[in-house]
């Protein structure tokens, strides 16, 4: 089955996983960015790209609710008699069609849009958290992974958990098992919240290597925050999207590190005020330190604040 995809651009990083998740469950997926040539009439192949499917998504958010694209995009699919799903992913249902609830749940959310569309159940990544499972194995089943080396190893983050305007990874050594836990919690997780910078500026590499070289454990959750063309970046007016990435961050170390390990250390880069709003959340989950990077004549992360004592 063919599947059109329609969404607002600001709502990319789950637009792009659920459309990596609808090729593992057998269908065919459409979408503008990856099916519409760069030197194609845009408004033509949107309209055979419906014209072509056999069923339309929409993901409904505040900004799909008032772009225009979108409203003519699903009048051509009411028009044609499309099957349509509607995915709540951000903001308010805002009217009374059924739609599948995905906010801050679209594990939960997607074997309900796969069964709608005919396709087969895939595994969520918590299906993997049992022995003997790879960084590569996972990367292999879930995709969209990058690659990076730090310290002479190879490294892979795959996306775990993806909102509206943000996305989780899951980073560790490409031929290392992922961590599961026994009858104790694991060693302590690092936590690395990037909502501002370019993609120039590698974070993700950077900590890794300083994990190593200070004989922590490699393994980090890595929470990405808004996009604004090749720079992350919040908007000031959009207070929702700030919401949105608190929420994201909490949700990731509740599924991701509490009641597995035995505490987070945390690096950020991205606003004091989304920042204490973030500690707050995880002072009520598991014991947290934070790391200032130091750029003086030796430049390193140093802990600057502890909460709680690690078990």
């Amino acid at each position: 089955m063919r599947v059109f995809l329609s969404y607002s651009r600001t709502n990319s990083p789950v637009a792009v996983r659920l459309r990596h998740d609808l090729k593992r469950a057998g269908l065919e997926p459409w979408q503008d960015v990856f099916d519409i040539p760069t030197d194609a009439d845009w408004r033509a192949e949107i309209l055979a790209g419906i014209g072509g499917s056999d069923a339309f998504v929409v993901l409904v958010s505040p900004e799909s609710h008032t772009s225009e694209n979108v409203a003519a995009e699903l009048a051509e699919a009411e028009r044609l008699g499309k099957k349509i799903v509607r995915i709540l992913v951000a903001g308010d249902v805002g009217h009374t069609r059924q739609v599948v609830d995905a906010r801050g749940r679209y594990w939960e959310a997607l074997p309900r849009v796969l069964s709608d569309l005919g396709g087969r159940a895939v595994p969520a990544p918590l299906d993997w958290l049992t022995d003997g499972h790879t960084m590569a194995e996972f990367g292999a089943e879930l995709g969209l992974r990058r690659e990076f080396v730090a310290g002479r190893q190879r490294f892979l983050a795959v996306p775990v958990l993806p909102s509206a305007y943000g996305m989780a990874w899951l980073a560790g050594p490409e031929s290392g098992c992922i961590p599961v836990r026994t009858s104790e919690l694991l060693p302590p997780v690092a936590l690395v919240l990037k909502v501002t910078g370019s993609d120039a500026d590698d974070s993700l590499q950077e900590i890794a290597l300083f994990l190593l070289s200070s004989g922590m454990q490699p393994w980090i959750l890595y929470v990405e925050g808004a996009r604004s063309g090749d720079k992350l970046q919040l908007p000031n007016d959009k207070p929702h999207v700030w919401r949105d990435i608190v929420q994201l961050s909490e949700r990731t170390v509740r599924i991701w590190a509490k009641g597995r390990h035995s505490s987070i250390e945390v690096f950020q880069q991205c606003p004091v005020t989304l920042s204490f709003a973030i500690g707050m959340k995880l002072r009520e989950m598991l014991p947290y330190g934070l790391y200032n990077y130091s750029r003086g004549l030796q430049p390193a992360y140093m802990k600057v604040y502890s909460e709680g004592k690690a078990t």
